[in-house]
């Protein structure tokens, strides 16, 4: 079982948003599961969809083997053409491929700097060049995403070679 974790935030609005900050996969057992579950369902405040803000009376101890980093962005600045025209037409989104490849770098980089955990480097994979990066950084894993749409698995055998 999958969970998101979010924290509610209050955006410029007025209105309140929920923010993810982790995913992560639980590893309870089917009998721990369905407590949890009862728990949530039993002490649910409000509902959104599957989304459900509960009473904070559950502790978890989360811990964590490794974390994937990063792989998209919402932060138009990094796009060579970011113009609010643009993209008030074609609307906000994640971006993904070569553009994050630096921001992802920097966001492995600073994990890598607290951290000893398992660091799966993602985004902006497109060449050997760009894979090498991302160990460069910290990672100790890559995965490629975009790069293996626009690439083929080519890209594949030429990561092989770092």
């Amino acid at each position: 079982t999958d969970y998101t974790f979010a924290l509610w935030k209050t955006n410029d609005k007025g209105d309140r948003e929920l923010v993810t900050f982790a995913k992560a996969y639980s590893g309870l057992t089917d009998k721990e599961f369905k407590q949890v579950d009862s728990f949530i369902k039993k002490n649910t405040l409000e509902r959104f969809g599957p989304v459900r803000s509960v009473q904070a009376k559950l502790v978890f101890e989360i811990a964590f083997e490794g974390i994937v980093a990063t792989n998209t962005s919402i932060d138009r600045s990094i796009l060579k053409n970011s113009n609010k025209i643009i993209v008030n037409e074609i609307g906000a989104g994640g971006i993904s491929g070569a553009p994050v490849l630096e921001i992802s770098n920097t966001f492995v980089k600073h994990i890598r700097s607290k951290s000893k955990m398992t660091i799966i480097g993602v985004g902006g994979i497109e060449d050997a060049a760009s894979g090498q990066s991302k160990y460069d950084a910290g990672a100790d894993l890559i995965e490629i995403s975009s790069g293996f749409v626009y690439s083929g698995p080519g890209l594949v055998k030429e990561l092989g070679t770092i």
